[in-house]
This record gives C-alpha cells, sequence and structure tokens, in this order.
C-alpha cells in the first residue's frame, strides 16, 4: 500500500501487479509501473523513463526513511504530539477527539441493551482501538502521505503486537472514505467508525457548521450517512444507542463551546452565549433521521411503514429495534386480508 501509494497519488504512475492473484487481500506488485507522457518521439523514450525511474527511486527512499524513523517510538509515545495537533478550532486537539472517543466507547460497551451483547473482549478491544486509532496522524510517514491514514495505525500496531481485531479496525474505521467506498467489513471497526462519525458531526454541529444548501465543506452528510449504513447493514442486530452517545458528547463538548474568549475585568465573557445543549441535540438527531428515512426508502420499505415507524418512540435509540419494527409492519401490511386491519386516514 505505500509503495502503490507513492505511485499513484504522487507521482500519477499505474502499478502493475501480477495477472494470477491467489489471495486477493495479499496483491504481488511486480517491478514496474507505467506512466503517460506527450512526447512521442522515440529518442526521447530513454531519457523519459530514465527520469522517471530516478523520481520514483528518491520517492521510495523517502518512504522507506519515514517509516523505519517512525519504528524509533511507539504509537502511545505519540500522544503529546498529538495533544498538540488541532482538530477542529474550537473542539480542541486530536488529543481531546482520541479522550472523549475513549470515554464515548465505555458509554456504549455500558449501556444497556448493547452492554449485554457485546462480549468483555471486544469491549475491551474498542475501547483500546479508540485510545490508538489517531496516533498515526503525527506519525512522519502520514505527514508526508495523508492518504496513508488509517493504514500506518495499522501496520504501526501489528509491528507493536497489538491484537488482529485492533490493528485491521484502527485500518478500517474510516470506511466508508468515499461515497462509492464499502463500510467496514469487521464489527469492532464498525463500532469505532460509528463513533468517530458521530463525534465528528455532533462537533461541527455545536460549533453551528451545519450544512447549508450544496455546502458541506466538511463532510457531514457523508459521514452521517456513513454511520446510517454501517449501522443499518453492519449492525443489524447490535442495539446501539445513538441518542445517548449525542447527550454524552455534547456534555464533553459543552466545556469547549462556553470557554471565555473575551473577559473583562470580573472574569466574565463580555459576548458570552450559553451553549444550548437540547436545541443542538435535536438539530443532529434530525440530521441522522433525515438519513436514516432515505435508507430505509432505499432499501426498498414504503413511505407509509416508514413513516409510521420512525414516528413511535425514538427510532435513534435503538436502531436494531427499528428494523424488527420495520420488516414486521411491512409483513403485516403485505399479508392477505391486512387492509381490514388497517384504515386509511
Amino acid at each position: 500500500t505505500l509503495i502503490e501509494t507513492i505511485m499513484i497519488h504522487h507521482q500519477r504512475y499505474f502499478p502493475v501487479e501480477a495477472k494470477e492473484q491467489t489471495d486477493p487481500s495479499n496483491r504481488t506488485l511486480l517491478p514496474y509501473f507505467i506512466t503517460i507522457t506527450n512526447n512521442d518521439r522515440k529518442e526521447a523514450a530513454p531519457h523519459i523513463k530514465q527520469g522517471n525511474e530516478r523520481v520514483l527511486r528518491a520517492r521510495l527512499a523517502d518512504g522507506k526513511f519515514f517509516f523505519f524513523d517512525d519504528s524509533k517510538a511507539k504509537l502511545e509515545d505519540r500522544l503529546p504530539a498529538l495533544a498538540k495537533l488541532t482538530y477542529q478550532e474550537g473542539l480542541g486537539s486530536y488529543g481531546d477527539k482520541t479522550d472523549r472517543l475513549s470515554q464515548l466507547a465505555t458509554v456504549l460497551t455500558n449501556s444497556e441493551p448493547a452492554s449485554s451483547v457485546l462480549t468483555n473482549h471486544e469491549k475491551d478491544n474498542l475501547v483500546r482501538v479508540c485510545e490508538l486509532m489517531k496516533l498515526d496522524l503525527v506519525s512522519n510517514l502520514v505527514r508526508e502521505l495523508p492518504e496513508l491514514q488509517g493504514y500506518v495505525g495499522s501496520w504501526y500496531a501489528k509491528r507493536e503486537g497489538e491484537p488482529l481485531e485492533v490493528v485491521q479496525a484502527i485500518l478500517s474505521h474510516y470506511a466508508p472514505r468515499t461515497s462509492n467506498d464499502a463500510i467496514p467489513q469487521d464489527r469492532l471497526g464498525q463500532l469505532a467508525a460509528v463513533l468517530d462519525k458521530l463525534d465528528h458531526v455532533v462537533g461541527l454541529f455545536a460549533l453551528g457548521k451545519k450544512p447549508t444548501g450544496s455546502s458541506d465543506p466538511y463532510a457531514l452528510r457523508r459521514n452521517a450517512q456513513g454511520l446510517i449504513d454501517i449501522v443499518v447493514d453492519g449492525l443489524p442486530e447490535l442495539p446501539i444507542n445513538i441518542t445517548t452517545l449525542i447527550a454524552s458528547l455534547l456534555m464533553a463538548f459543552e466545556p469547549l463551546l462556553e470557554r471565555p474568549s473575551h473577559a473583562d475585568s470580573n472574569g466574565k465573557d463580555k459576548n458570552s452565549k450559553k451553549f444550548d445543549n437540547e436545541a443542538t441535540a435535536a438539530e443532529v438527531k434530525d440530521f441522522i433521521m433525515q438519513r436514516l428515512k432515505g435508507k430505509l426508502l432505499d432499501c426498498g420499505y414504503g413511505k407509509e411503514v416508514v413513516e409510521a415507524v420512525l414516528g413511535a418512540r425514538d427510532p435513534l435509540a435503538n436502531i436494531s429495534d427499528v428494523m424488527v419494527r420495520m420488516n414486521t409492519v411491512k409483513h403485516m401490511v403485505s399479508a392477505p386480508g391486512a387492509g381490514d386491519l388497517m384504515r386509511v386516514g
């Protein structure tokens, strides 16, 4: 992945792989690359080839240097540097985000009914993933090649002897990275991704940076949609209480958002504006509910069925229960004689 990233993202080269691949997860990269040039003179071809090879050798040497230089420190040793890396102005550093995610993992694993579904091993590993999954952001390799965030963390965690589930989740928690990307395939990575994406959405809404019209500079729609896709498609049997997680995050954000910036002689903020926790929670829930409704409609459920189920209780308190009720109501309304039990209003 490191070699391919350097070739594709930095040099715009096409890597060449072996035609016969017995294991798709362990592809064989051949010592060749393809590039494009607008010079079709035959006498220029050797010089173009030599120049591209020279540039690629230098790039690969840089990547090798950064990788081995990073090896001098463990992931956990990078926590002080992570505390100096700003996550978002007004929301603290990536160190603060790591603390929030670790606390949020504890909230999730201790809340019912999810607590009774997750094993103790999964609970411990989820907290561990949240402690480690952002630390590669301050590694030399990710600073040089930001496209490798997640990959680098998983490589270093594996080298340091972390459990295989933790290693995989560090890599997969960024998924889906694009609108065409798949959700994480491992449950630990799915849980970590839900917490990470929810933290991002809640934090930016708390700052008042919600999307307007077609403008969404912080990719909040993509993050919220990814969260819903993961919960509905990847964790349909796990009762995650998103409402509780939102409330927990807003409590964590509140001290940051109400920090005085222009204090008078008495220490009071001249332009203080109290953070409206309840209003922000309502906005975030409505934003996520729009994605959930769209997801259910895309899954083929009728509009009346979707509105009936989502109109009862708090859907975000247990989406797995929503899916059970969706299928039950869908079956009921499609059964013979169902019209006798319903009245169209």
